[in-house]
Order: structure tokens, then sequence, then C-alpha cells
């Protein structure tokens, strides 16, 4: 049974606060509108804002509270959530209520249904205006009296879109509107796994979290200068925003890049991290959850997954050194890397696929062409391994210039660890 607890019999007003559920007047009592004589099915409050009534007590009889209403518009500071019972009530009847600030006040409602609980048009309301302290006879002397007695902090519950928030480094920012300050007020939610770059895909955070909106948990306050804040807000939303939900972006856009997903573009074999990206379905997902630099890139997919041949990677991508910018992307045969080394008298260009079982390497003479001759050339050999398969290729080998490939021994972890032969035979043509 809801319940009231009946205030003292001197106490002839009470404010309370207005939800569509219904009349709350403690934080532990809220009275629904069908307990009360309105039409509870022909009117919906506004969920945007809060709203507090004042309501003026008639009468008490067979646990009903006969009430008018003296301001639409009253205190909020004047409610008090931590109101104690006196007694029970289980019904709530209104005198008419002021017709314009009461449907000001709804989402909806039909007007025919509420026609006989409002005042009628042109009737005066007996609605009283809020008292505001005059401060305009304060002198110097007073400056040490704290405002903040008159307004008091209250803690605050609201919705904000999440899609109207600012995703920021460490942390997510919005504003919201209080009948408390002409300007919206300013909040901040600290998250440590929001990045600035994380702005860009608000929309898959919305469908992560199913919803469009937030809730905020905050405390309004009204500091001694008069501005109103918005201070310690959290929300349970942004909460949920952790390691393992962007771990789940990172997974799809991996799969999709190492799983042929990416759309093969015409004549071309070779890619940078700029070319991935922007093949990649969700472009703007990628570029905030995966790094842009080559090498950290190929980390982030070496850490994805279990790759057989990742010391090898490990091996080409830092070991050799001075190799990271000059990483390239192939697509076909299948997803891998092509890593460029100097060497005394040749350039060599190394392709290493995932998962494969060999390293493969184009020598041009360092004194042929120019690095854009030298990537075109070995465009071409990439084009033919991808027509013609791998074996075939190696059958049938034209390149004018010196090609081989080093095996990886035991790769699979077997008793003999097979990465130093591999990296000596390596580094042996290398030169």
């Amino acid at each position: 049974m809801s319940g009231f607890l009946n205030t003292l019999p001197e106490m002839r007003s009470i404010v309370v606060k207005v939800e569509r559920a219904g009349v709350r007047f403690s934080r532990e009592i809220v009275l629904p509108w069908a307990a009360t004589n309105l039409p509870a099915d022909a009117f919906l409050v506004a969920g945007h804002e809060e709203f507090y009534w004042e309501l003026e007590m008639q009468s008490f009889e067979a646990n009903t509270l006969f009430v008018s209403v003296r301001s639409l518009s009253a205190n909020p500071f004047a409610y008090d959530p931590d109101r104690k019972p006196r007694g029970v009530v289980t019904g709530l009847h209104f005198s008419p209520l002021p017709r314009a600030d009461f449907l000001a006040q709804l989402s909806f409602y039909r007007l025919a249904d509420l026609e006989a609980y409002l005042q009628a048009a042109g009737e005066r309301s007996t609605e009283l205006q809020m008292i505001v302290p005059d401060f305009s006879e304060f002198t110097e002397a007073d400056a040490s009296i704290p405002l903040s007695g008159f307004f008091e902090d209250r803690p605050v519950k609201f919705r904000v879109k999440f899609m109207d928030l600012t995703i920021k480094t460490g942390y997510a920012q919005g504003e919201a509107k209080f009948p408390e300050s002409v300007d919206p007020i300013p909040f901040t939610i600290a998250n440590d796994h929001l990045v600035a770059e994380f702005d860009t895909i608000k929309a898959f955070f919305v469908s992560r979290l199913q919803r469009q909106t937030i809730q905020v948990n905050a405390v309004l306050t009204n500091r001694p200068a008069g501005v109103w804040q918005l201070e310690g807000a959290s929300s349970p939303q942004i909460d949920r925003i952790d390691g393992s939900m962007i771990e789940v972006f990172r997974t799809r856009t991996l799969r999709q890049i190492m799983g042929g997903g990416l759309p093969k573009i015409v004549d071309k074999q070779l890619f940078t991290p700029d070319d991935i990206f922007g093949s990649l379905e969700d472009e703007e997902l990628g570029r905030a959850t995966l790094p842009d630099d080559a090498l950290d890139l190929l980390n982030a997919i070496l850490a994805s997954q279990a790759v057989r041949n990742a010391k090898q990677l490990h091996f080409l991508a830092g070991e050799l050194g001075g190799v990271a910018e000059k990483l390239r992307y192939v697509l076909t045969p299948k997803f891998g890397f092509v890593f460029r080394v100097e060497g005394r008298e040749a350039n060599h260009f190394i392709l290493e696929l995932l998962n494969d079982h060999a390293t493969y390497i184009w020598s041009i003479p360092n004194t042929w062409g120019t690095l854009a001759e030298e990537y075109a050339a070995i465009e071409r050999e990439l084009a033919k391994v991808g027509a013609m398969g791998r074996n075939q290729y190696r059958r049938l080998l034209s390149f004018e210039h010196l090609f081989w490939i080093v095996v990886h021994e035991s790769s699979e972890g077997g008793v003999v660890d097979g990465f130093p032969r591999w990296r000596n035979r390596l580094l042996e043509g290398l030169g």
C-alpha cells in the first residue's frame, strides 16, 4: 500500500516532487497518479526536467488528502526527501489545477478528459510567486555571508542523448538544463578507457549499449559567485565502456582486415595503413580503435590471435632495425606483410604471410632503379604469385633479379626450435 507520512497539524503546505510515476512525498514514498482524482491515462508528465508543486492541505478524510495547488513551480529546496511519516495516505484529491501551467508540464494529454480537473479559461490562479531573497542592500561587510545557505546542494538524476556528448581522453562531457539556471550547466563523467578518437564512433557505442540516452547522477550546487554547477557526475552506461567493450570493436576490425573482408583494389598489391583503413567497412571504427602506425598495427594484429610465425614477424619488424616505416601489407594470396631491408649491394623485399611456412625474399641491386620502381617491380611479382599460386610461381620463376626463400623449420613448436636456423639463414642471404 502506498504510504505518505502525515505532516504536523499546524503545517498547512508541503512541497512535493511531480514525476511520471506520480506524486513523490519523500525519497521512499510516491503516490501513483491512479491514486489521485486525476485521470491517470489522460496525461503524461514530461521527463526532461523536474517539477515541484506546493500543495495546501484542505482536509484529510478516509485516508485521502484533499489539497489545492499553491504553486506549480515551487522552490525545489523546500522539498524534503527525508520527510518522516506520521500517518498513511492512500489517496490524493486535487482542487482544479491551473490550466496553462499544468498543461505546460506534460508531454502528452487528452484535453477533453482533463477539462473537469482544470481551472476555467481566464480563472485567476491561486498560485503564489516564489520568494527570492533580496541581496541589493548587501555591503562589503556582508561579503562573508555564504549565499549557499539559500541554495542547498541537492542530488539530481537526468538523461542526455549519447550522441550529444563529446568524448575526450579520459572523460565524456555534456550539458543539461535545469530550472535554476538560464544557461545549460556543463558536466563531465570520468572514464579512463575513453580517448578523443572515440568521439567519431559514438554511434557504435549507442549500438553496443542498446540505448540512445544515458542516465547521469550528479550533485547540483550553487557557489557564492552564483554559478550553478554539476559536480561528481557519473553514469552507469558510461561505466560500461571498458577494455572489454573496446576489445570487441578492435577484434571486429582486425577480423575484417585478416579475414579477407577488404575489397581488392585493382592493380594494387601493396598497401599502407591508410589504404587498409580506407578499405574498411567502418573506417572511423578502425581508425579509432587501432593504431595508424604500421609497426603498432602489426603488433596489434599479432596480439589479437595466436600466429604460428609470430617470432619471425617480430624479428622482421623490430630486430632488423629501420624497417617499420617501410612496412607494407598484402591482401593476396592471403594477408601478410612486406618488409624492405637495405643491404650493402641490394635492397631486399621480404614477404611474410600470416601463419605461413616460409619467408619469400626478392633482392634487387641497389643501383637498379628508384624506390618507386622497386616497389612497382615487387607489386608485379606479387600479382603473379596471387594469380598462379606460390608453388607454381617458384617453379616458373621469371624474376629478373634474385628470388629466394627461407623455410620455417619446426615452426609448430616441436622439440627443436627452428627459429634460430631461420634467422641465421635469412641474415646470411641479406648480407
